[in-house]
């Protein structure tokens, strides 16, 4: 593996040859030269991306990034094998390499005896296995055919992890860097008025919904997880009916909307949200007298009603990319390719996003919290929880390595 290599992926990464967008390819927006390059107007001798010689890469970044190092470990900039696409076999330089894989049913990863430490990679082999349902891996796990369960592998619901708690196999619980939230279609009314998506947020009881159905997860009374955020335990979401009856009332008024004209707003979910949406129905009804009728449909179809913008409200999860409150405002600030299906643009926040770079590490904690404190006053989506996750292991699986980040690291993990 050479700097070319480097060179060669991120270039392909940014508009391949076919003109894709790779995903997360916007993250090279932060070298000179990568915007105009990929709209057309400049050519890659105008990139500041290049290999000095095999050993030696090269390159400018357009403004001081405080989480430059973070994104870095993002899959988008990892260095492609010449042959990607075109050989059956795909060469890999990581502790494991890809030994065979069946869709929908489990992947093979072959410990790689090139990796430059391998004498630190204890198993020969890893099976992941696709299952089809939640309580499907806890039987495979008690059955002892499964090693390792949760831990952002596959959603482990509290039911679950109750009843496995007396084996001693369960994990402490841990904070990851994800939020479950309401997506807003702004393009549409009566989301298209701030006081009634703020409306909307205030009328809901997140301590109800987090006792009653995520169960593992903290009510969100902020936008930035906890471990991300610098306002720990201070509310800056109100939950007060009385108050969001009235902003209702005055964002049907600006809209020239009365409560008929609402009709019947759409709630798009997946299955495993279906409890969620029928306690928000509930509240939704009994707090501002609004009709919301829920649709349950599969992932592909989820993506296509978002997409096309039908829908009024969706229920979603984000999760950090990188350890930075920025992680959480990037959809809404960066580049167009970026989508947050809430429609919601704002110069204001695209300026505060951009300002940030140039401030020191205590100017730009007061900024993000001046970012963070406009960004709920506008409301484009509706927190509603802050994630938290358990990891069970086999009695003797030692050595795993848990994120934040829901990922986890297998590759100096040992049987005791």
């Amino acid at each position: 593996m050479t700097a070319h290599d480097f060179v060669r992926s991120w270039r392909n990464a940014i508009v391949s040859g076919d003109g894709r967008i790779c995903l997360k390819s916007t993250y090279f927006d932060f070298f000179l030269g990568v915007e105009d390059f990929r709209n057309g107007k400049s050519s890659w001798s105008d990139v500041s991306i290049r290999a000095e010689d095999d050993n030696t890469l090269l390159f400018t970044l357009k403004h001081p990034v405080p989480y430059f190092k973070d994104l870095l470990t993002l899959p988008v900039f990892y260095p492609v094998y010449p042959n990607h696409g075109v050989d059956d076999e795909l060469i890999t330089n990581g502790p494991f390499f890809l030994k065979g894989s069946r869709w929908g049913e489990s992947l093979i990863l072959q410990k790689n005896p090139f990796y430059w430490d391998s004498d630190s990679v204890h198993f020969s082999q890893i099976r992941f296995i696709f299952v089809e349902s939640e309580e499907t891996q806890t039987l495979l796990f008690e059955s002892g055919e499964i090693d390792c369960i949760g831990g952002g592998l596959a959603p482990l619901p509290q039911e679950e992890v109750n009843r496995l708690l007396p084996s001693g196999c369960v994990s402490d619980e841990y904070d990851v860097l994800a939020v479950h939230f309401l997506n807003l279609n702004t393009n549409l009314p009566p989301f298209s008025s701030a006081k009634i998506r703020l409306a909307f947020s205030m009328a809901i009881s997140r301590e109800e919904i987090c006792r009653e159905i995520l169960k593992r997860s903290l009510p969100a009374y902020s936008y930035l997880p906890p471990s991300i955020c610098s306002r720990k335990g201070v509310h800056l979401i109100q939950e007060n009916s009385q108050l969001a009856k009235q902003l209702l009332e005055d964002g049907l008024q600006e809209l020239g909307m009365s409560m008929k004209d609402l009709g019947e707003l759409s709630l798009v979910c997946s299955s495993r949200g279906a409890k969620m949406a029928q306690a928000l129905q509930r509240i939704w009804a009994e707090k501002l007298g609004v009709s919301v009728g829920i649709e349950t449909m599969e992932l592909k179809s989820i993506l296509s009603r978002l997409t096309e913008g039908d829908f009024h409200i969706s229920i979603n999860c984000i999760a950090a990319s990188y350890r930075d409150p920025y992680a959480f405002f990037g959809i809404f600030a960066q580049s167009d390719f970026e989508n947050s299906w809430s429609s919601w643009r704002s110069e204001t926040i695209r300026n505060l996003f951009h300002l940030g770079f140039e401030l020191d590490s205590d100017e730009r904690v007061a900024h993000i919290e001046l970012m963070e404190d406009f960004f709920l006053s506008e409301m484009p989506l509706i927190p509603i929880a802050f994630r938290r996750e358990v990891c069970v292991m086999q009695p003797g699986l030692k050595g795993v390595q848990l994120s934040d980040m829901l990922l986890i690291d297998f590759s100096r993990s040992y049987w005791d």
